[in-house]
């Protein structure tokens, strides 16, 4: 659907917003579907305008190619008015950053299916010649249900094909917010599908203690936490001497700071690997939740949220005069994913 009937049919509620634009949710009048529009802000100058419509129509037209999957976000269709594109999705809840914050996550069944689901949806995104490039829990939305979390990726402003065969490719480095971005885009080197890999693997590290592993405000930064924390990683010459001479030992990320067994906590190792040839793919990765979540004990109940309902428990037909709580979006500057306006992106 690309008419701009999608934008008339689905005003509604505003449940959040930042430097995008607006995200309102409605119910499809024909079918009564919960959706979430996406409408992007109006930029300060013309360039700044046509850049913003460019991320948002590469959005659409990723989420137009890629076949459906149960932990993608699913597509309604998309439409433009003037300056504005607005983006129509099926509503899947909220953040993940959110669903932690209300539910509290930390039981390991918990984090085993969350990160079992986002491992899947980004095994389909690959298998299907596209890297996220902007993984993180912003761009991972929750939906409590009677059986658990249910999680979709979403946000593909950032996307583009790859080739399979992870043969490292010459694309813009302004890509991936910093706190998440991997080691061979802070050395502005040629990369692969794996720097999602290497984000997944700092999101199962926020997943288990609540924290950021690398909450940085500039690219120096985090090069020296990333040499401290996982290892040392090629960098160009340019770069200060002490980079290439001050860190030749590496000091792993300490099992007894996280809840994650064994297996879990290696798997994290992996994907947080320093060289991108030998870190572990997103299909590997999926198998490997899958087989691990077969092996745990029978869960406890789904867990409650810790608040009072909020948008992850949010119903399908909101009656009239309910008051739907909105969540601000606040982007640091300084870790935001740049908009990029290099050629080869």
């Amino acid at each position: 659907m690309t008419s701009a009937a999608v934008c008339g049919r689905f005003s509604g509620i505003e449940i959040g917003h930042g430097t995008f634009g607006t995200v309102r949710y409605s119910r499809d009048p024909a079918t009564g579907r919960p959706l979430a529009t996406k409408s992007t802000v109006t930029a300060a100058t013309k360039l700044e305008q046509k850049e913003v419509m460019r991320v948002a129509k590469r959005e659409a037209n990723t989420y137009e190619k890629l076949p459906p999957h149960a932990n993608i976000a699913t597509f309604v269709g998309w439409s433009t008015r003037g300056d504005r594109v607005d983006l129509v999705l099926e509503y899947a809840g909220v953040t993940l950053t959110q669903y932690c914050q209300d539910y509290g996550v930390r039981s390991i069944h918990v984090i085993v299916d969350v990160f079992r689901q986002i491992c899947a949806g980004l095994a389909h995104l690959h298998s299907h010649g596209y890297a996220h490039r902007d993984l993180k829990p912003d761009n991972i939305l929750v939906r409590q249900t009677a059986s658990g979390p249910h999680v979709r990726i979403a946000d593909f402003g950032l996307a583009r094909r790859m080739n399979t065969s992870l043969v490292p490719e010459a694309c813009t480095p302004i890509v991936q917010t910093l706190w998440y971005r991997a080691p061979e885009v802070l050395a502005h080197s040629a990369y692969t599908m794996t720097i999602d890999s290497w984000s997944a693997g700092c999101i199962l590290y926020e997943l288990a203690t609540g924290k950021p592993l690398f909450p940085h405000a500039s690219e120096m930064n985090m090069i020296t936490a990333i040499f401290d924390e996982v290892g040392p990683f090629p960098l160009p010459p340019e770069y200060p001497t002490f980079f290439h001479h001050q860190h030749a030992t590496q000091r792993r990320i300490r099992h007894a700071e996280t809840p994650l067994g064994t297996s879990l906590y290696t798997m994290m190792l992996r994907l947080l690997d320093p060289n991108p040839m030998t870190r572990m793919r997103s299909d590997q990765a999926s198998t490997a939740m899958v087989i691990l979540a077969k092996s745990l004990p029978p869960p406890s109940p789904p867990p409650q949220p810790s608040s009072p309902a909020r948008l992850s428990a949010l119903p399908l037909s909101p009656a009239a005069g309910t008051t739907i709580p909105t969540r601000t979006v606040v982007v640091h500057p300084q870790i935001n994913a740049v908009s990029h306006t290099k050629q080869n992106t």
